[in-house]
């Protein structure tokens, strides 16, 4: 199957030959148990090795009709771990975490509020204490319209941890649409 993804990218007219390897690598592994050539360590492009970690972290935090999503610390715990035995290149996952930050723009957390936010933008200076919106108050049930925080300068409001909207039978197409108008 692999192989014939990588034939119709072949015929993309003015495709360049980074994008066809990066198609090709995806799935290869540094332990050699990868496929579609079981390729393993230095075979492997740098290129081939990152876009493995990022199609990994896209799989474990994607919903899809045979699994519910991950949140991003748990797919963070379980690239770490392929790190570890020579599946992923354990130096550029860690890089990818240190790039994604502790929380990745676009992740839901619960505050000490007991209300629920998606992180807008990262905080450079304090990295535990992102630029959050607040969209959903969990005591009321109910949506909230409030405004941006900066939780580095909020001394009231800390992130908890960081979930997953079905954890509380939000659907994220929902979230997007609450926050896209407001």
């Amino acid at each position: 199957m692999l192989s014939i993804s990588i034939d119709i990218v072949k015929y993309i007219a003015n495709i360049d030959a980074l994008s066809i390897e990066v198609v090709a690598l995806h799935h290869e592994k540094l332990n050699g148990n990868g496929y579609p050539n079981a390729l393993k360590e230095d075979q492997i492009s740098f290129f081939g090795r990152m876009i493995a970690i990022c199609d990994i972290f896209d799989a474990l935090t994607s919903t899809r009709i045979y699994k519910e999503d991950m949140a991003q610390v748990q797919a963070f715990n379980i690239l770490r771990d392929l790190g570890k035995i020579n599946h992923l290149d354990k130096v550029l996952v860690d890089k990818f975490i240190l790039c994604m930050g502790i929380y990745p723009i676009g992740a839901i957390v619960k505050l000490n509020s007991n209300r629920l936010a998606i992180v807008a933008s990262k905080n450079k200076d304090d990295s535990i204490r992102p630029h959050v919106k607040v969209f959903y108050d969990l005591t009321e049930k109910m949506f909230s319209s409030e405004k941006n925080i900066d939780l580095s300068t909020s001394e009231n409001e800390l992130i908890v941890k960081c979930v997953r909207a079905s954890d509380f039978n939000l659907d994220m197409q929902e979230i997007v649409g609450y926050l896209a108008h407001q």
